[in-house]
């Protein structure tokens, strides 16, 4: 119908505390959301648990030559988000701040207390390249020492691409399929 619903900052809780797993997104999303470009796609992640939410988040420059969106969603009243450093935005549970990734390396964020972000990749027909899509940020909190992943190659889809974020220290120490890649980093202030 055309209506933009936002369900941002909705809780969902199971009776008798039973294990449950949560979805969210578009079956096609324009982004940014009033685009209505070339391109729209299905956008779709599994929600995070509350418990997991955190307070420190490094969102990544992609290897695409377009600025890209951010959400940040409270869990708590009077949270203050801070971005690299700027003026803190002030947000309530439930209320989401988002805003457009500079084409820099990427953003530092803290929060007051537990936020979940989530990053958003622009329409191919704003920037002629990449579809729209959503990945979940995990906070620095839940830093992993080692990650498995799998990609697959079709006929539209067979240039990959890899952001791996680790703190500094431990760049010389990093290595993807047994290949060290010290030099392919960039520091994010």
């Amino acid at each position: 119908s055309g209506d933009y619903l936002d369900f941002s900052g909705i809780r969902v809780r199971s009776r008798d505390c039973k294990p449950i797993a949560v979805f969210n997104g578009d079956e096609c999303v324009y982004v940014p959301r009033y685009f209505s470009g070339q391109t729209c796609d299905l956008a779709y992640e599994q929600c995070v648990p509350t418990a997991y939410w955190g307070r420190n988040f490094i969102v990544p420059r992609m290897a695409m030559s377009h600025p890209d969106y951010v959400r940040v969603t409270a869990l708590y009243d009077g949270c203050s988000v801070i971005r690299n450093g700027l003026t803190p935005v002030i947000l309530n549970a439930g209320e989401t701040y988002e805003y457009q990734l500079n084409l820099g390396v990427g953003d530092f964020i803290s929060a007051s207390s537990p936020v979940s972000v989530n990053m958003y990749f622009a329409s191919v027909g704003m920037y002629n390249t990449g579809d729209p899509s959503m990945l979940t940020i995990n906070p620095i909190e839940q830093m992993l020492h080692k990650v498995t992943f799998a990609s697959y190659s079709t006929e539209h889809t067979n240039n990959h691409k890899v952001n791996v974020l680790l703190r500094t220290a431990y760049k010389d120490l990093f290595t993807l399929d047994g290949v060290a890649h010290p030099s392919s980093f960039s520091t994010i202030p």
